[in-house]
C-alpha cells in the first residue's frame, strides 16, 4: 500500500455562514462545493480548497444545529490542521488575524515557525511557511498570491495507541521521518497534504462532535479502492463498503488510535456537476437526494460568497430562521432609518405611523424571542432533577 497523501480533513462546525465568511473571508480558501452531507442529507456539506479544488487542500465541514452535542477534543480525533503558506508571508497572516480580532499563538516544530490559531467554532489550525506546492492563484478579500494558503501542510493526530497507529501508518506507506518535543513525523511522497505528526502527550479521549475535526482521508487511486479493501480487511480492520460520494469514491475504517480514517479515490473531481469558472457558487443537490429539492429549499438557509472587514454571528439555522432574521434586520434599519430623518426634519403623517408600527412589531419580536429563550432553560433541583422554567401559575 502506498497513499498518496491526505486527500481532505473534515470537521463538525455549528453555523455555516459563520464557517464560509471565516474559510473564505478571512483566509482566503475558495468555496469548491456545497452540496449535502450524505449520511445526514438535510445539512450542507461545505469544501473548501484552492482555485481547482486539488487533492490536498480540500478541508469540508458538517455544519450542525446548535441543539447536537458539543464535542471535546482528545485521543482518538484530529487535533490539529496545518496549512502551508509562501516563504515569508507569515508577517502578514499575523496582522491578517489582528484585523480580525482572532487570537494566535507562535511555536516552533521540527525548524518551522508555526502560527496556531481557531476558527469560529474552536477548531485547531495553523500556518507554516513552506516551498511546496504552487501558489494560490485565488485572490479574494485582500490576499494575493504572494502570501495565499496553498493547501494543506500536515495535521497532528492524538492516537489512543501510538504504536497501533504508526504501525498502520508504515503499513499505508508512510514514512517515518523523525521525533521533536513529543511529535512523531511520519511524511508521504507528495507535496501537498505531506506531513503526519502524532502528538505523545497524554490526552483525555476526545468526544465527536460540534468543534471537533471529524475525520482525515488519504489519497488512493481510483482503480485501487477494492485492493485497499480486502488488504486492511486481511490485516484485521473492520472496513467499511465502499461508498459512492459523486467526486470521489471512498472507505472508511477506525486505525488503532481510534481516529477514523477515509481512503478516498483521486477522481473524478468536482468538475463533474459544474464548471471550474463557477465552482462552489450554487448548491448541488446528488442525484441520489433529488427527490428531497422542495425540502431543501424549506429548510437550508442560504450561504453568501462574500468579502468581509468583520466577523459576525448569524443567529438561524434554518431557513425560517433565517427569514425571520432578515425581517428583524430590515425592520431595525427602517427604525433608524426614521430615528434619522426625524432629527433632519419633520417625519410625515405616514412615516410617523409607519414607525409606530414597526416600534410595536420589533418590541413584539423581542418579547417573543426572550418568551421562547426562557422555555429552552432547566434548571437542577435540590434532588439533582432538571426542570423546565415555566410561567407563574401553571
Amino acid at each position: 500500500m502506498n497513499i498518496k497523501g491526505i486527500h481532505h480533513i473534515s470537521s463538525i462546525v455549528w453555523q455555516g455562514q459563520e464557517n464560509l465568511d471565516f474559510y473564505h473571508g478571512v483566509l482566503g480558501l475558495r468555496l469548491v462545493k456545497q452540496t449535502v452531507n450524505y449520511d445526514d442529507p438535510f445539512y450542507y456539506h461545505l469544501y473548501y480548497g484552492n482555485k481547482n479544488g486539488d487533492l490536498g487542500t480540500l478541508l469540508t465541514f458538517f455544519p450542525w444545529p446548535i441543539e447536537k452535542i458539543e464535542g471535546q477534543v482528545g485521543k482518538g480525533q484530529v487535533g490539529v490542521i496545518s496549512l502551508m503558506v509562501p516563504k515569508g508571508s507569515l508577517d502578514f497572516w499575523v496582522n491578517r488575524l489582528d484585523k480580525f480580532k482572532v487570537g494566535y499563538g507562535l511555536l516552533e516544530r521540527f525548524g518551522n515557525q508555526v502560527l496556531r490559531f481557531q476558527d469560529r467554532h474552536n477548531l485547531s489550525l495553523e500556518l507554516i511557511e513552506s516551498e511546496l506546492g504552487q501558489l494560490h492563484e485565488y485572490e479574494v478579500n485582500g490576499i494575493t498570491k504572494e502570501v495565499a494558503i496553498k493547501g494543506i501542510y500536515g495535521a497532528t493526530l492524538y492516537s489512543n495507541n501510538l504504536e497501533g497507529t504508526k504501525k498502520l501508518f508504515i503499513e499505508l506507506g508512510l514514512k517515518y521521518v523523525g521525533q521533536d518535543k513529543g511529535y512523531l513525523r511520519f511524511e508521504a511522497n507528495n507535496d501537498l497534504g505531506k506531513y503526519i505528526e502524532l502528538y505523545t502527550n497524554d490526552l483525555k479521549d476526545g468526544v465527536y462532535g460540534g468543534g471537533t475535526h471529524h475525520h482525515i482521508a488519504f489519497t488512493i487511486p481510483s482503480n485501487e479502492i477494492e485492493y485497499y479493501q480486502t488488504t486492511l480487511r486481511k490485516f484485521g480492520y473492520q472496513v467499511s463498503p465502499v461508498r459512492e460520494r459523486t467526486y470521489f469514491q471512498s472507505l472508511y475504517f477506525k486505525e488503532p488510535g481510534g481516529i477514523l480514517i477515509e481512503l478516498a479515490t483521486d477522481g473524478p473531481g468536482f468538475t463533474v456537476d459544474e464548471p471550474l469558472a463557477t465552482l462552489g457558487q450554487t448548491f448541488v443537490i446528488p442525484e441520489e437526494f433529488s427527490h428531497l429539492k422542495e425540502g431543501y429549499e424549506g429548510l437550508l438557509y442560504p450561504l453568501f460568497i462574500r468579502q468581509i472587514d468583520k466577523l459576525e454571528d448569524y443567529p438561524y439555522e434554518t431557513k425560517a430562521q433565517y427569514d425571520s432574521y432578515i425581517t428583524h434586520k430590515n425592520r431595525l434599519n427602517r427604525i433608524n432609518e426614521l430615528a434619522r430623518l426625524s432629527k433632519e426634519r419633520e417625519l410625515t403623517p405616514l412615516e410617523t405611523l409607519e414607525r409606530a408600527r414597526l416600534r410595536k412589531e420589533y418590541v413584539k419580536a423581542i418579547r417573543s424571542t426572550v418568551s421562547m429563550s426562557m422555555e429552552s432553560i432547566s434548571v437542577e433541583t435540590e434532588t439533582g432533577e432538571s426542570v423546565k422554567l415555566t410561567k407563574q401559575g401553571e
